[in-house]
């Protein structure tokens, strides 16, 4: 027998034991601010199932009130007044004296509970709703504005701004008068506030007790005279200090209460320009802004608003995950805490920010899960109709063994932290998916990518087979199974056999890891199919990873695969015959020729036209079966594994992934600090809690910087350098590109075992307590 040299084993055990210097390695589950979308569709739009519908077509003016002790938005439709609540209740307000209101060009302000003011082409009205939902006019003053295009509110006064000027009026007066003759398309005010502004084509105003203080030039983008604003302003907004943000063409400006004017812009994060709408949360003082395709909300402070992003970058809300229709923003309301309306050419969408833990959201994950399971397999689902997630039609996967094993572990580890019967039953249901697997063949140890009842329908793509086993008589089961079935199955067993010990998903678990590296050792380190041939991807043997060009991106993955499952076999079989046939294959592949430990140390190929996201999950997986072999049993320690686990770790770090975080730190890997856990946390808590694939449209954002560099697929132009939040971007999986700016398409829903997985990784391993 060989023997591993002491210094191997203490490298690595050095490498498994050592601990961050910076201190605490974990974080805790503390609750956070998760994103919830209620959407109302138009009544014309068509529908989008278990979207709401609303009762009219088109709104003209928003504002959050107080209406019969209850919350919601007073709205100007094609029906008149109406009052809209989350629940869906949309109802209209009759006015029951006083002239006939324009309400497609009406302002409306909500001044208190049940008291709103309206002001329409000639009228300045304040109503009043009574217990019986009807309006009654109390005041009303005549105006000769033109073009009235914003009103804002203070303790006293109200201030317009109109084409004509800038008004400010009181509930006394009996006529309406300029406070400034300069033409004005928006005006910003708050109670308790020092200043007062308004601003339009040319000029941006601030009066102070409503006498005019100061004004400065907007720059002119036709003649190009300049001026300390960067347009023509279409919207301004005023925070609780009394800063401005001023709305233009081409940036954000923010006026200091001290005077000063800076700018913010694509270089300082904003996904994109012509904004034409600007407000702030009144709990968080979030700056939010909307241009004609898209939603945008710079993140506070991370104590005001925790979970959502860092300090001052931007969030981008874009198509049906969050808004309806073609996203043509048209009004924003942010009256009421933790509720920002959106209306768009689709309808209405108010964005919630509701407090979640990621425990929280694991169970809702499980929710989703069960209509993902078909005979104890899991796999995405097709949608029969756009969006519609109640349409969710399971059918066989390729990587159905791949997909199931990321939830076997989700699901054991929770066992392990909290064993019951009905968790333990949560585990059997899946186990015994990949028991199906690999039984259906007839062959022990060869596993089918995917099976079917006599009663689904008959499968279509690739070579499929009857069952020969009496137990799955009429099934037909899919062939040419790949790496990545047998990756899954030999990551899944070994933690089943760990964590659930005595059980008898334990001891199958055990029986079929010892069949199916068995198998592969014994055909030549190849995983031969029912057709007497290897399989197309079934391929561990020296011949073709070390002589075979077609297999130099197989090299260091596929060597380092087949070691870690015989080094788990030895480790965890009670088998003699099988220990002997494991390790004498280990020293075999890790000998003077064909030196698979050293072929594992640059497994990972990190040229751009050849990065394969897919073999990042091919490779993680295996390490941790490997690692937590090693942990038990010495005997396969190597430096190479520690320098192997760490060059890949370095090259998939910035990829902020929670399930390689997990994974690293789970097998104990040394180089991390606690921006690596935060960034687990960033991507659990941004991953979005819809798993539709909805369409995602990233490429035109000004914030992204594009990478230039040829992709694997031979497309430039397509990916971000920067990693996105999951709630922003199409990836579902971590089989897929996390730097893919577009995708999607509102027609499949992808199970959560991409989030599941990582998650109890984490909590399993202590990483999130």
């Amino acid at each position: 027998m060989k023997y591993v040299s002491v210094n191997a084993i203490l490298a690595l055990y050095v490498w498994i034991l050592c601990t961050p210097t910076w201190g605490q390695s974990y974080i805790r589950d503390t609750p956070y601010r998760e994103l919830v979308p209620h959407r109302f569709q138009f009544r014309s739009q068509p529908r989008i199932a278990n979207f709401n519908q609303l009762s009219f077509d088109s709104i003209y003016a928003i504002s959050g009130c107080t209406v019969l002790d209850s919350k919601g938005w007073l709205l100007s439709t094609e029906n008149g007044l109406t009052w809209f609540t989350l629940p869906n209740v949309n109802k209209d307000i009759p006015i029951v004296n006083g002239p006939s209101i324009a309400w497609k060009s009406a302002q409306i302000l909500c001044i208190g509970s049940n008291q709103i003011v309206v002001i329409d082409q000639t009228n300045v009205l304040r109503l009043s709703i009574d217990d019986t939902e009807h309006a009654q006019i109390v005041w009303s003053v005549k105006h000769h504005l033109l073009g009235v295009a914003d009103a804002c509110i203070t303790d006293d006064d109200i201030w317009i701004a109109s084409a004509n000027g800038t008004v400010k009026t009181d509930f006394s007066a009996e006529e309406i008068s300029l406070i400034d003759n300069r033409a004005a398309t928006a005006v910003a005010c708050k109670p308790g506030l020092k200043a007062s502004f308004s601003a339009g084509l040319e000029s941006v105003q601030v009066f102070e007790k409503g006498d005019l203080v100061r004004w400065e030039w907007v720059t002119n983008l036709t003649s190009y005279a300049g001026g300390v604003y960067d347009g023509p302003v279409r919207s301004l907004a005023v925070d609780d200090d009394g800063t401005l943000y001023v709305g233009t063409e081409t940036a954000i400006n923010i006026r200091a209460p001290n005077g000063t004017v800076s700018r913010l812009d694509y270089q300082r994060g904003v996904p994109m320009n012509n904004t034409q709408i600007v407000a702030i949360e009144p709990n968080t003082q979030a700056l939010l802004a909307a241009s004609p395709k898209a939603f945008m909300r710079r993140a506070p402070s991370l104590k005001e608003s925790p979970g959502e992003a860092m300090p001052g970058q931007w969030q981008y809300y874009h198509g049906p995950r969050y808004l309806l229709g073609d996203s043509q923003v048209s009004l924003v309301d942010v009256t009421h805490d933790n509720q920002t309306v959106v209306v768009t050419d689709g309808g209405i969408v108010i964005l919630e920010w509701q407090w979640w833990t990621l425990a929280q959201k694991a169970a809702h994950y499980e929710d989703i899960l069960d209509r993902h399971i078909r005979h104890g397999m899991v796999s995405d689902c097709s949608l029969k109709e756009f969006g519609n997630a109640s349409s969710c039609t399971n059918g066989p996967s390729d990587n159905n063994g791949l997909w199931t094993s990321l939830l076997v572990v989700a699901e054991a580890y929770r066992y392990a932290l909290s064993p019951s019967p009905e968790q333990h039953a949560r585990v059997s249901t899946l186990f015994r998916g990949m028991q199906l697997l690999v039984n259906i063949t007839g062959i022990r140890g060869l596993m089918a990518r995917s099976a079917v009842s006599p009663s689904e329908p008959k499968p279509s793509g690739g070579t499929w087979h009857k069952s020969n086993d009496s137990a799955y008589s009429g099934w037909l089961w899919k062939g040419d199974a790949s790496s990545d079935e047998v990756v899954g199955h030999l990551f899944a067993y070994p933690v089943v056999v760990d964590v659930m010990k005595g059980t008898p998903e334990a001891k199958a678990a055990l029986g079929l890891m010892e069949d199916i590296v068995s198998y592969i050792v014994e055909n030549g380190f190849y995983l031969i199919d029912i057709t007497g041939n290897h399989t197309q991807w079934g391929v561990w043997a020296p011949k073709f990873l070390n002589h075979d060009r077609l297999w130099s991106d197989e090299r260091g993955l596929n060597s380092m695969q087949i070691l870690s499952y015989l080094a788990a076999v030895f480790t965890y079989s009670q088998n003699a015959t099988l220990q002997t046939l494991a390790l004498a294959a280990y020293y075999e592949l890790t000998n003077s020729t064909n030196q698979y430990n050293t072929n594992m140390v640059n497994l990972k190929i990190e040229s751009p036209f050849d990065n394969n996201y897919s073999d990042d999950e091919l490779t993680f997986l295996p390490y941790y079966t490997f690692m937590n072999a090693v942990k038990k049993n010495s005997t396969f320690a190597s430096t190479a594994l520690g320098m192997s686990i760490e060059r890949t770790w370095g090259a998939v770090r910035p990829l902020k992934s929670a399930a390689w975080i997990s994974m690293y730190l789970g097998m104990g890997g040394k180089t991390f600090d606690e921006t690596d856990l935060q960034n687990m946390a960033w991507n659990l808590r941004t991953w979005p809690l819809e798993l539709i694939n909805w369409p995602v449209k990233n490429s035109d954002r000004r914030d992204v910087i594009i990478d230039r560099e040829q992709d694997r697929s031979g497309q430039q132009g397509h990916d971000s350098m920067r990693i996105l939040p999951a709630n922003e971007r199409s990836q579902l999986r971590w089989n897929s590109n996390p730097h893919d700016l577009d995708g999607g398409n509102g027609l499949s829903e992808g199970d959560p075992g991409a989030w599941l997985w990582p998650y109890w990784t984490a909590r399993y391993h202590s990483l999130i307590i």
